[in-house]
């Protein structure tokens, strides 16, 4: 948005194209201000929470986080490309990002809310994300304390233990979702970047 009086006056001099500078922004707004920082934090973040030591479900960790970070980068093209106050697309933005993660199912569980609004979670980006990261995780594992695994108890069906594919299923998460998941979210950053480039065309065109 701060921007835009330099993108205006220098588009409407011919000095480029809308769709060559749209392009160089989202191009190196996706390397730097996503896909390096996001890559570390990863990269850091998946040894430090402890989760499976497993090339492919780190790989595929990591693949999520970016698509949830473009998705979310592609809110704020689409926010931003629209408004021309920036106070009122810091408000949007927020809005936004407050609704997909009250109908993400990560603070509230999604059987909780009246039925006539869970059709919203399938515009939460951290719905998509929490679904696949949940079950790339948790799907196989078996949980239990330390003291019935040393009695040699830790197995499916024995009191106090959690079988992390029962789990999955009792919070209505898919296994589809692990292929549907990245799909949804890079389909979700090509729609929001298709509507902020129709905003700037829309806006030349009618000045």
């Amino acid at each position: 948005m701060k921007e835009r009086p330099i993108f205006r006056h220098e588009s409407a001099s011919g000095y480029y194209h809308i769709f060559a500078y749209f392009l160089a922004r989202v191009g190196c707004d996706l390397l730097f201000v996503n896909v390096l920082p996001f890559l570390l934090f990863a990269s850091v973040t998946y040894w430090m929470i402890g989760l499976q030591a497993d090339v492919g479900k780190f790989f595929y960790y990591v693949a999520i986080i970016l698509l949830t970070a473009i998705a979310g980068n592609g809110v704020s093209y689409a926010v931003g490309a629209g408004v021309r106050v920036f106070a009122l697309g810091t408000l949007l933005c927020a809005l936004v990002y407050t609704v997909m993660m009250v109908f993400g199912g990560l603070f509230l569980n999604l059987s909780s809310i009246p039925i006539w609004l869970r059709w919203l979670k399938w515009l939460s980006i951290f719905r998509y994300a929490l679904e696949a990261m949940s079950y790339n995780e948790l799907d196989g594992l078996i949980f239990c304390t330390d003291e019935i695994r040393m009695n040699g108890t830790c197995l499916p069906g024995f009191p106090g233990v959690v079988n992390g594919t029962s789990y999955l299923e009792s919070q209505d998460f898919m296994e589809a979702s692990l292929w549907f998941a990245p799909m949804a979210l890079a389909l979700f950053f090509v729609v929001f970047l298709f509507i902020a480039y129709l905003e700037l065309r829309y806006k030349k065109l009618n000045r």
